[in-house]
């Protein structure tokens, strides 16, 4: 995407899972120099393809993206 004619790229996703903001589990999405990461607590797992992201992070439960990080490209 773009703002103010200036390219971004997806660099982070942080997201909260869980139905209610009283309860649930956050984990972060990172992009890397070799492709995207799930961190959950002490665990990294390398996810294959950007398309899978979306997946990763869901993991067949209630997903709400909380915070997004961006870089100018």
């Amino acid at each position: 995407g773009s703002v103010h004619g200036k390219r971004l790229q997806l660099s982070a996703l942080s997201a909260h899972h869980g139905s209610a903001t009283n309860s649930g589990h956050y984990t972060t999405c990172c992009r890397t120099t070799s492709g995207w990461v799930h961190i959950d607590d002490k665990r990294v797992f390398e996810v294959v393809e950007e398309t899978s992201m979306l997946n990763c992070m869901t993991g067949g439960k209630t997903f709400t993206g909380y915070a997004y990080l961006y870089k100018v490209i």
